[in-house]
Protein backbone atom coordinates (compact mmCIF):
# COMPACT_ATOMS: atom_id res chain seq x y z
CA UNK A 1 0.00 0.00 0.00
CA UNK A 2 1.49 3.38 -0.81
CA UNK A 3 1.15 7.03 1.17
CA UNK A 4 2.11 10.22 0.76
CA UNK A 5 4.23 11.43 3.45
CA UNK A 6 4.91 14.86 4.50
CA UNK A 7 7.16 16.52 7.24
CA UNK A 8 7.61 20.39 8.02
CA UNK A 9 11.05 20.03 9.11
CA UNK A 10 13.01 23.73 10.40
CA UNK A 11 14.93 23.73 7.22
CA UNK A 12 12.65 22.45 4.29
CA UNK A 13 9.16 20.76 4.30
CA UNK A 14 9.68 17.35 2.59
CA UNK A 15 7.00 15.14 0.60
CA UNK A 16 7.67 11.45 -0.64
CA UNK A 17 6.11 8.28 -1.64
CA UNK A 18 6.02 5.65 0.92
CA UNK A 19 5.07 1.92 0.07
CA UNK A 20 4.89 -0.04 2.85
CA UNK A 21 4.56 -3.39 1.24
CA UNK A 22 8.05 -2.82 -0.66
CA UNK A 23 8.98 -0.96 2.22
CA UNK A 24 10.26 1.74 0.08
CA UNK A 25 10.45 5.96 0.25
CA UNK A 26 10.02 7.18 -3.42
CA UNK A 27 9.36 10.59 -5.15
CA UNK A 28 11.43 12.05 -2.43
CA UNK A 29 10.18 15.83 -3.01
CA UNK A 30 11.37 19.41 -0.82
CA UNK A 31 10.94 22.76 -0.32
CA UNK A 32 12.71 25.53 1.41
CA UNK A 33 10.76 25.97 4.86
CA UNK A 34 9.20 29.91 4.76
CA UNK A 35 11.47 32.01 6.05
CA UNK A 36 11.51 34.00 9.55
CA UNK A 37 9.90 37.24 9.05
CA UNK A 38 12.28 39.87 9.11
CA UNK A 39 10.38 43.52 10.68
CA UNK A 40 10.41 41.16 14.71
CA UNK A 41 11.69 42.31 17.29
CA UNK A 42 15.07 40.82 18.68
CA UNK A 43 15.03 36.56 19.72
CA UNK A 44 11.51 36.57 17.92
CA UNK A 45 10.89 33.84 15.37
CA UNK A 46 7.72 34.28 13.51
CA UNK A 47 6.96 32.51 10.07
CA UNK A 48 3.98 33.39 8.02
CA UNK A 49 1.38 30.43 9.06
CA UNK A 50 -0.42 30.64 5.25
CA UNK A 51 2.79 30.74 3.56
CA UNK A 52 3.55 26.85 5.31
CA UNK A 53 0.16 25.81 4.44
CA UNK A 54 0.86 26.90 0.65
CA UNK A 55 4.10 24.92 0.60
CA UNK A 56 2.80 21.87 1.89
CA UNK A 57 -0.74 21.94 -0.35
CA UNK A 58 2.09 22.33 -3.52
CA UNK A 59 4.32 19.75 -2.62
CA UNK A 60 1.29 17.19 -1.48
CA UNK A 61 -0.48 18.21 -4.77
CA UNK A 62 2.69 17.33 -6.71
CA UNK A 63 3.21 14.27 -4.48
CA UNK A 64 -0.60 13.29 -5.57
CA UNK A 65 -0.06 13.29 -9.15
CA UNK A 66 2.98 11.14 -9.47
CA UNK A 67 1.00 8.73 -7.34
CA UNK A 68 -2.79 8.88 -7.38
CA UNK A 69 -3.62 5.79 -5.50
CA UNK A 70 -1.88 7.32 -2.26
CA UNK A 71 -4.42 5.46 0.51
CA UNK A 72 -3.64 8.44 2.46
CA UNK A 73 -1.03 11.10 4.10
CA UNK A 74 1.16 10.39 7.13
CA UNK A 75 2.80 13.22 8.85
CA UNK A 76 5.79 14.54 11.02
CA UNK A 77 5.73 17.93 11.74
CA UNK A 78 8.70 20.10 14.33
CA UNK A 79 7.61 20.29 17.75
CA UNK A 80 7.33 22.52 20.36
CA UNK A 81 6.54 25.86 18.08
CA UNK A 82 2.92 27.19 17.84
CA UNK A 83 0.15 28.61 15.98
CA UNK A 84 -3.10 30.75 17.39
CA UNK A 85 -5.83 29.54 15.37
CA UNK A 86 -9.73 29.99 15.83
CA UNK A 87 -11.77 27.21 15.86
CA UNK A 88 -12.07 27.00 12.21
CA UNK A 89 -8.21 26.77 11.90
CA UNK A 90 -7.72 30.22 10.34
CA UNK A 91 -4.55 31.56 11.50
CA UNK A 92 -4.76 34.26 14.39
CA UNK A 93 -0.77 34.26 14.43
CA UNK A 94 1.81 33.85 12.43
CA UNK A 95 3.85 30.30 13.10
CA UNK A 96 5.75 31.32 16.57
CA UNK A 97 8.89 28.74 15.92
CA UNK A 98 10.24 26.76 19.04
CA UNK A 99 13.71 28.96 18.22
CA UNK A 100 11.59 32.34 19.70
CA UNK A 101 13.37 33.72 22.36
CA UNK A 102 10.55 36.39 23.35
CA UNK A 103 9.96 34.33 26.87
CA UNK A 104 13.23 35.55 27.97
CA UNK A 105 12.27 39.44 27.64
CA UNK A 106 13.07 41.06 30.66
CA UNK A 107 9.71 43.20 31.53
CA UNK A 108 9.69 44.46 35.02
CA UNK A 109 13.14 42.83 35.68
CA UNK A 110 11.48 39.27 35.25
CA UNK A 111 10.91 37.34 32.26
CA UNK A 112 7.68 35.34 31.30
CA UNK A 113 10.34 31.82 31.28
CA UNK A 114 11.29 33.00 34.96
CA UNK A 115 7.56 33.47 36.01
CA UNK A 116 6.56 30.24 34.42
CA UNK A 117 9.18 27.81 36.08
CA UNK A 118 9.15 29.65 39.48
CA UNK A 119 5.22 28.79 39.26
CA UNK A 120 6.69 25.08 39.15
CA UNK A 121 7.22 22.48 42.13
CA UNK A 122 9.61 19.56 41.62
CA UNK A 123 5.94 17.36 41.26
CA UNK A 124 5.21 19.31 38.36
CA UNK A 125 8.23 18.61 36.67
CA UNK A 126 8.13 15.62 36.84
CA UNK A 127 4.89 14.78 36.20
CA UNK A 128 5.59 17.01 32.62
CA UNK A 129 8.44 15.02 31.81
CA UNK A 130 11.05 17.30 31.76
CA UNK A 131 12.21 21.46 32.48
CA UNK A 132 10.96 24.04 30.72
CA UNK A 133 13.20 25.70 28.26
CA UNK A 134 12.81 28.43 25.99
CA UNK A 135 10.46 28.11 22.94
CA UNK A 136 8.51 25.22 24.36
CA UNK A 137 4.98 26.64 23.24
CA UNK A 138 3.78 26.87 27.44
CA UNK A 139 6.26 29.63 27.79
CA UNK A 140 5.62 31.38 24.83
CA UNK A 141 2.26 31.83 25.54
CA UNK A 142 3.14 32.95 28.59
CA UNK A 143 4.67 36.35 27.28
CA UNK A 144 2.21 36.81 24.75
CA UNK A 145 -0.17 36.82 28.14
CA UNK A 146 2.37 39.05 29.67
CA UNK A 147 2.38 41.25 26.49
CA UNK A 148 -1.39 41.49 25.70
CA UNK A 149 -1.52 39.81 22.83
CA UNK A 150 -3.68 36.75 23.87
CA UNK A 151 -6.63 37.14 21.91
CA UNK A 152 -9.87 35.79 22.96
CA UNK A 153 -11.23 32.93 20.70
CA UNK A 154 -7.75 31.86 19.65
CA UNK A 155 -6.47 28.39 20.55
CA UNK A 156 -2.70 27.25 20.08
CA UNK A 157 -2.22 24.99 17.57
CA UNK A 158 0.54 22.81 17.07
CA UNK A 159 1.89 23.15 13.62
CA UNK A 160 1.70 19.96 11.99
CA UNK A 161 -1.92 19.96 13.28
CA UNK A 162 -2.64 23.78 11.87
CA UNK A 163 -1.25 22.98 8.42
CA UNK A 164 -3.61 19.44 8.36
CA UNK A 165 -6.52 21.47 9.40
CA UNK A 166 -5.64 24.20 6.14
CA UNK A 167 -5.13 21.41 4.21
CA UNK A 168 -8.26 19.48 5.18
CA UNK A 169 -10.95 22.60 5.54
CA UNK A 170 -11.74 21.37 8.76
CA UNK A 171 -11.24 22.33 12.61
CA UNK A 172 -8.02 21.78 13.95
CA UNK A 173 -7.78 18.64 16.32
CA UNK A 174 -4.68 17.87 18.78
CA UNK A 175 -3.65 14.53 20.12
CA UNK A 176 -3.21 14.64 23.67
CA UNK A 177 0.38 13.58 22.78
CA UNK A 178 0.92 17.26 21.55
CA UNK A 179 0.65 18.55 24.95
CA UNK A 180 4.22 17.14 25.05
CA UNK A 181 5.60 18.86 22.60
CA UNK A 182 3.71 22.08 23.97
CA UNK A 183 5.10 21.74 27.13
CA UNK A 184 2.14 20.37 29.10
CA UNK A 185 1.73 16.62 29.37
CA UNK A 186 1.11 14.70 32.04
CA UNK A 187 3.12 11.41 31.89
CA UNK A 188 1.80 9.60 34.07
CA UNK A 189 -1.78 10.85 33.47
CA UNK A 190 -1.19 10.45 29.79
CA UNK A 191 -2.96 13.93 29.11
CA UNK A 192 -2.70 17.87 29.36
CA UNK A 193 -1.99 18.82 32.39
CA UNK A 194 -4.52 20.69 33.70
CA UNK A 195 -3.60 21.47 36.87
CA UNK A 196 -0.59 23.09 35.76
CA UNK A 197 -2.46 24.99 32.91
CA UNK A 198 -4.83 26.51 35.64
CA UNK A 199 -1.67 27.79 37.41
CA UNK A 200 0.20 29.38 34.45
Amino acid sequence: MRYAGLDFGATFVKAAVLDTTAGTLREVRRRTFPPFLTDRPAGYREVDALQIVATSRALLEETMRLAPDCAGCWVSSQMHGVVLCDAQGRPGSPFISWQDQRSLTLVGGTSAFDAVTARLTKEDIGALGNELRPGVALTTLAALRRDGALADGLYPTPLGDFVLANLGAMPPVTSPTQAAALGAYDVAAGRWHESVLRRL
